[in-house]
Formats: structure tokens, sequence, C-alpha cells
């Protein structure tokens, strides 16, 4: 028997100045959501059994899809239903798969023909089904692959991991066998040839103009046009900070040790450590300051020479919370308008530091 889930709070609320006094400055965030629940508040909206779920554990994580299996009058307008559930739009399922609802088809999943789905079953994203294949009662986490012949029953797949909660069982299957495994991911850290080609171009071009930047630094007494600085590129499987040596300008190195620093970066691109445009390179120190929340979004995404700018009235102030936040908006925003505004407010944001000196 699972035990009972706490209630807890998830939202936001109002108090008076008499309530408010009534807080310590030192109340922890479990603390602050039992008196939150103590308040009486007309307002309030207090969820029924079946409406929540707490994923703590494996198990339970297995058990909330059922909360949004019995819920599919709430699934997004855009997506496809079908008597047996519903499936995104971009979820490719062929005509002659079996599947039996409940079942939740999610972005980028392929199901292949004679597979049979369900009941009970959510693919969440980017899982492959082959054809042949049998699964029931499971969740399958993003970007998984099913072989032909394999049956799953009351399981948690990632990759090549699993979890078997009839006999409570949790593996990792050997990835030249060939039955459960990774799908690519679809966010790659490497930027794409098209952007280390042009990365290239840029570095030839700017060879001359670049060779008197590095004398005029060496005739100021600097032996290196730029620094290294292991910056955290993402975690591995078991949730060590993966680093990589970028190159960054010296600090207090002028309008000269920008350029150069701009040009090592340039050379991170051509070398596939950098994209042209993605989050601020940061050191583990940097790194463990940040939130948690934002510890999880920034990991295994793209390291940008070109940052988005903070949005806030005093440029010289870089706070860690706003620059994460541009950073966040950047990943969000992934269309090539919302591309194009971050490029335009890059350059807004340069021009009017120039004015200022």
């Amino acid at each position: 028997m699972m035990p009972k889930p706490h209630r807890d709070w998830s939202g936001w609320m109002s108090v008076n100045s008499q309530q408010a006094m009534q807080i310590s400055p030192h109340i922890d965030e479990d603390s602050l959501a039992q008196w939150a629940q103590t308040i009486d508040n007309e307002q309030r909206l207090q969820l029924k059994d079946g409406e929540f779920a707490c994923a703590c554990d494996v198990r339970s994580l297995h058990q909330a899809q059922y909360v949004a299996l019995s819920q599919l009058q709430n699934i997004p307008a855009t997506w496809v239903r079908h008597p047996w559930g519903a499936a995104s739009p971009e979820a490719l399922i062929h005509a002659d798969a079996i599947i039996q609802g409940p079942v939740l088809v999610g972005p980028g999943c392929s199901i292949g023909r004679g597979a049979r789905i369900g009941p009970g079953v959510v693919l969440s994203s980017d899982v492959l089904v082959s054809g042949g294949a049998t699964v029931q009662h499971s969740l399958l986490l993003p970007n998984s692959y099913v072989s032909a012949d394999v049956s799953l029953e009351q399981m948690v797949v990632q990759g090549n991991t699993f979890a078997d909660l009839k006999w409570e069982v949790k593996s990792r299957l050997p990835v030249n066998e060939g039955w459960l495994d990774t799908l690519r991911q679809r966010d790659t850290v490497t930027p794409p040839l098209s952007s280390r080609l042009l990365a290239l171009g840029v570095i030839i071009l700017g060879l001359p103009l670049m060779a008197l930047l590095v004398e005029w630094q060496m005739w100021h007494g600097r032996e290196a046009p730029w620094v290294r600085k292991s910056v955290v590129t993402g975690k591995d499987e078991e949730g060590k900070l993966q680093l990589s040596p970028l190159r960054t300008k010296i600090v207090g190195s002028g309008s000269c040790g920008w350029l150069l620093g701009m040009y090592g970066g340039v050379l991170d691109i051509v070398q596939g450590r950098r994209h042209w445009l993605g989050i601020r390179p940061r050191d583990a120190a940097e790194w463990y300051a940040l939130r948690k929340h934002w510890q999880t979004l920034f990991a295994n995404k793209p390291i940008g020479l070109l940052n988005a700018p903070e949005w806030h009235d005093d440029p010289s102030n870089h706070s860690t919370d706003a620059q994460a936040a541009a950073d966040a908006y950047l990943i969000v925003k992934s269309g090539w308008q919302d591309r194009l505004r971050v490029l335009l407010n890059i350059v807004s944001q340069f021009s009017l530091r120039e004015k200022s000196k």
C-alpha cells in the first residue's frame, strides 16, 4: 500500500498586515505552505482525491500517469482525439498499430505497424515503439526506444534503464543487445555544421586584425590573447557536472581584449564547443550559485557566444537571477522571430553601453 500523499500548497496567496506579521522571517517553504492552509480564504481551491498526484519515487510517478489518463477531456485542443485516448499532432502512429485505451502519445513519438499499446500507457515524448512490441500499464520517458518482440508491463522506462514495478526490480540493459535504448537527444550541444562553417569564415577574415591586436596585447605585457575558463556544459547520467574549457576575454583588457575574447569564442564554435546564440558560460561556482530550477533547465543546453540581454534599468548591475531569466527566455523562445528579437536587443544594449562610456 502506498502512503496517502499529504496536501501541499501550490500557487500564491494574499494576506493582510496582521497576518503578515505572524510569519517568521526565518520560516522555511514547508512550514509556510502549512501555515497558508490554516488561513480562512474563500478563494482557496482545494483539490479532491484523484485530481492531483505526487511523484516522489518511481512507483508514485507511474501512478501519477493515471491522473492524466483519467482526465483526457483536459488535453490541449491541438491534440488529436481517438477512441482510445489522444495523441500529439507531432506523433506518428501506424494505421495497423493495435491500441487499447486509455493511452496518451506525446510529441515526437512513433508507433510501428503491429505494435500493441495499452491499456494504461503514456508515451511522453520522442519515444519509438517498433512493430511487434507490446506495452501495457507502463510509462516511457523521453528519448526511449523499444525494439520488436519486447513486452513491457507495469514498467517505467528511460532509455535502456527500466524499473519493473511488478517485481520491484530496477536494471539497465546492455546497449548492444538492442532491446531498450536511448534515442539521440533532440537538443544537441554541438552546433550544426552551417554554424561552424560560418565561424570558420569569420576566423579567416578576421585573422589579420587579430594578429595586430595580439601584438598590441603583448606590447602591454599580456602574454596570451585570452584565458581559458572551465565552464559547465551539462550533467552526466549520475548527475555529475561536465566541464569544458572555453576561451574568454582577459579582465581589464579593454575593447582590444573584448575583441580577442570574441575571436576566441568563434574558435570555440569552430571546435563545436559553443553556439552562436545560447546560455551564458558558467563555472562550477557560478553554476551552484543558481537556484535548483535554473540548474535543471540549463543542464545540457547550448552555451552561446552571444547571450540574451538582461532586462533591467541598470546595465551595470549584473544580477544572477536576471541573467538566468534571460537565458531561460532564450531557451523557451526558440522561433526565428524570437531569436531575431534577442539579437536586436543585444545590438541595442551594446550601443547603449558604448554611448555611456
